[in-house]
């Protein structure tokens, strides 16, 4: 699933900003979102840009439109990071400048653009007997106490397996928990369909 899913849709983020644009908004758009709605959200903000966005919660819209105007800086803050350029922890921070991005969306970003860190989000942190506030953070600037949380969000992803083995269980708890998908293979490819338009 993961192999798959999130290899298209890092190499539909690579093509331009825009396309690294899109990802974005889908991370922004799942916030409190159930999964099944992301793909006819994603067609409405793709066909009918800020005028689709209607669905969403201020807030996201906010972020999404953030993200559109500065699509340029975010294609090239993910370049810099794959050319090792900037570490882990600073990358989210930054990612974290993004209205509506906490360090838990900002780590989904990054799964779904590099493959690399997870999304803890309720439901691992519950399945894991962690608080929902664990990697809850009141600002994004680069101080020690800031770095030490990013540090530990990211050791505990790669304590829990990693971003394959979270991407691939968090899908298949959602087909678990939802009768509207076959198996978890369904919800991971929703990821894919939704972000790059495959219908």
């Amino acid at each position: 699933m993961f192999k798959r899913d999130q290899s298209l849709i890092e190499m539909y983020a690579k093509q331009s900003p825009k396309h690294t644009e899109m990802v974005c908004a889908f991370v922004i758009a799942s916030i409190r979102t159930h999964t099944s709605r992301l793909p006819k959200i994603m067609n409405s903000y793709r066909k009918r840009g800020r005028n689709g966005l209607s669905e969403l919660m201020p807030r996201q819209q906010e972020g999404i439109l953030y993200a559109r105007k500065h699509r340029q800086w975010l294609f090239n803050l993910v370049e810099r990071y794959r050319n090792g350029g900037i570490t882990t922890e600073e990358t989210l921070l930054e990612l974290m400048t993004i209205p509506c991005i906490g360090l838990v969306k900002a780590g989904f970003l990054l799964q779904c653009l590099t493959g690399t860190v997870g999304c803890l989000d309720c439901h691992n942190l519950r399945k894991n007997d962690m608080p929902e506030n664990a990697f809850n953070m009141s600002h994004n600037r680069v101080t020690e106490a800031n770095l030490r949380k990013v540090r530990r969000y990211v050791q505990t992803c790669e304590e829990l397996g990693g971003s394959e083995v979270l991407w691939n269980e968090w899908c298949d708890a959602m087909a678990d928990r939802y009768t509207t998908f076959e198996d978890g293979n369904a919800v991971s490819f929703l990821h894919s369909q939704a972000i790059a338009g495959i219908n």
